[in-house]
This record gives structure tokens, sequence and C-alpha cells, in this order.
């Protein structure tokens, strides 16, 4: 008769390690960790890094600081502002792949990669991105984002993305990250910080 294993529901090979404690994930937690597997193996990634010249970008963010009537204007927005009008003209990754089948929108609803105070990650979802203005954008995915933190989205918040927008700039010292698709849908654009001490100033993002 074989021994039985005291401690049955330890890791494999960790019998006699002193545990710090243990806690189940939650079922945001689940989803989270199932639909990132599913991204990596169900999807073929190809990561392309690169550097841009971000003096425009600060020229919009100091122009629209002052003009937006009141609305806080963020560098994520006048960035997602410039990938909802890029999306535009490059419909083919505006899209979803489901079996055999690219389906393409006319819409740009683009997610927001949102951290939570748990740890979560939630993908709240502008919907059409590509009709606001600056200001537009700045209030309703500002509304969005904080009605999602304080855990109070909609199942219509959440659904419907076209493509999604995740940043790393609140953390300077990382230069390169490599997101992984929000399948079905095709593409996904991270941004890092900005690092330069010069810049050339080009028109504000209307």
């Amino acid at each position: 008769m074989s021994t039985p294993n005291p401690t049955p529901d330890l890791p494999p090979g960790m019998d006699g390690v002193a545990s710090a404690g243990r806690a189940r994930l939650s079922p945001m937690m689940r989803l989270t960790a199932s639909h990132m597997l599913a991204s990596h193996t169900q999807a073929a990634h190809v990561t392309i890094h690169a550097e841009a010249d971000a003096g425009g970008l600060l020229a919009a963010h100091a122009h629209w600081r002052d003009a937006a009537g009141g609305v806080r204007v963020t560098m994520t927005h006048l960035i997602a502002r410039l990938c909802a009008q890029a999306l535009v003209e490059h419909p083919a990754l505006n899209a979803t792949l489901v079996g055999e089948e690219v389906f393409t929108w006319r819409d740009v609803n683009l997610g927001l990669a949102t951290a939570m105070a748990n740890g979560d990650l939630i993908v709240p979802v502008l919907k059409g991105a590509d009709r606001m203005s600056v200001a537009q954008m700045a209030h309703a995915a500002r509304e969005l984002v904080d009605r999602t933190r304080a855990g109070r989205a909609r199942l219509a918040d959440l659904r419907g993305g076209t493509f999604t927008l995740s940043s790393i700039g609140m953390y300077p010292a990382l230069r390169w990250t490599t997101p992984l698709l929000n399948i079905p849908q095709v593409a996904i654009l991270a941004t890092g910080a900005v690092h330069a001490d010069q810049f050339s100033i080009g028109q504000p993002v209307g």
C-alpha cells in the first residue's frame, strides 16, 4: 500500500517548503488568465518596436490643456484620438478574426486597457472613437475609466471593441513592451513614456 501525500494540494515538488499564504484567483483574474493563454496559443504574434518624435504630441498637449473647456486632456487621450484617426485610414487593423473570416468595421470602438487597484486588467470600450473631438474623447474616456475602476462598468462598456490601446507610460524606466492581442481583434497598440530632451514643435491635434 502506498503512503498518501500528507499535503496533496501543494504544488508538485514543494513538500516541506513553508508557505506564507495562499489565495484563490478572483473570477476576473481567472477570466484574464484564460483570455491571455488563449491569445498566446491561438494567435501568431508579430511585434514591431519603434520610437517617434513626440514634439507635436507635446505641443498638442500644451494647447489642449487650456482649450478643452475644463476637461483635463492627457497624453493618453491624444494618443487615443490619433489612434482612432489612423484606424479610419487603415481599416485592415480595425478588424477581428473569427475562424477563417476577417471582419472589418466602420466604427472604431477603442478598448482602453485599464489596471484596477486589485491588480485586475479590464478593457472598457470607447464606442465611436473615430467620431469624437479631442475634448469629447477626453470626457468620454475619463468617465468610462472612472466608472470601470469604481466597479460600475456595464456589460455594454466591455463589449464591441475593434482595437485595443494599452500604455506603460506610467513606468518611464520601461522602454518596450510586447502586449498580447485582445483576441479576436487582429492588432493592439502599446505606448510608452516620452523620452527626449528636445522636440520639434508641430501642429495641435484637431
